[in-house]
């Protein structure tokens, strides 16, 4: 059973990243307008809760109970491993720090805004192909801001629930004999292979996310840090475009 599931897995990690891939091949070469934008938050956000809502079906109706998958209150644990349990809740600490502070710093400076508007609108029209797309999927009105937000809340819980609730939950029946976060690093490789459709940056860069995730999951024994941490992270590009005209 358990196989069957890491296989169902697989399956899921290559329909996630053709999917990413094909939406990327779609909009290259468009100008990509406010109902385009909106309609690929409307099925990012409905893959994300699909994904998640089958995964909480099988662990309801399987073998695994919600605890053993992440559903427990936060508790910073001690071990073997403290050095590595202390270095992950610094880094995911002050990568919290930067976000908020970041946040803070487009919503009070109307310079520094304008700044990195301009600097992502000329990326969106004069970049390389990837970067035209990406930066062109960055909200900027009201209602594309609003869907924005469900999308990022959406991808911060049902991919924590996949990739590390349920993901390591079935290495660990499959391995074992392997250390603990040997196998969240292995479940952050996965988790960086299904963004492929980002360039080989792309993968790197979501790869480590998702090690320092699963490392924060290991460290904490509760998916709710884990959740938190990543919405934050999502949720920082809504403010990356603010202005009069188009603001939110």
């Amino acid at each position: 059973m358990d196989i069957i599931l890491l296989v169902g897995i697989i399956i899921y990690l290559i329909i996630t990243a053709y999917t990413g891939y094909a939406a990327i091949e779609k909009l290259k070469g468009n100008e990509l307008s406010e109902e385009k934008r909106i309609q690929r938050y409307r099925f990012s956000f409905l893959w994300n809760v699909v994904s998640g809502g089958v995964i909480m079906l099988l662990i309801v109706m399987g073998p695994a109970a919600l605890e053993e998958t992440g559903f427990r209150p936060i508790r910073f644990l001690q071990g073997s491993h403290r050095y590595l349990m202390f270095g992950t809740w610094i880094l995911c600490g002050l990568l919290s720090a930067v976000f908020i502070f970041q946040i803070a710093v487009f919503l009070m400076n109307p310079s520094y805004r304008g700044s990195v508007s301009k600097q992502i609108e000329e990326k969106t029209h004069s970049g390389k192909v990837y970067d035209r797309v990406v930066n062109g999927l960055i909200p900027r009105t009201r209602r594309e801001k609003s869907y924005f937000v469900a999308t990022a809340l959406a991808a911060g819980i049902c991919e924590e629930i996949v990739f590390r609730g349920f993901l390591l939950y079935v290495l660990r029946r499959i391995f074992p004999e392997l250390p603990p976060f040997l196998l969240a690093a292995l479940a952050g490789v996965c988790f960086g292979a299904a963004h492929f459709y980002q360039g080989i940056k792309g993968v790197i860069k979501t790869g480590l996310l998702g090690i320092l995730f699963g490392f924060l999951y290991i460290s904490t024994g509760s998916l709710y840090l884990c959740m938190a941490v990543h919405f934050l992270f999502d949720i920082s590009a809504a403010f990356y475009v603010l202005s009069e005209s188009r603001c939110a």
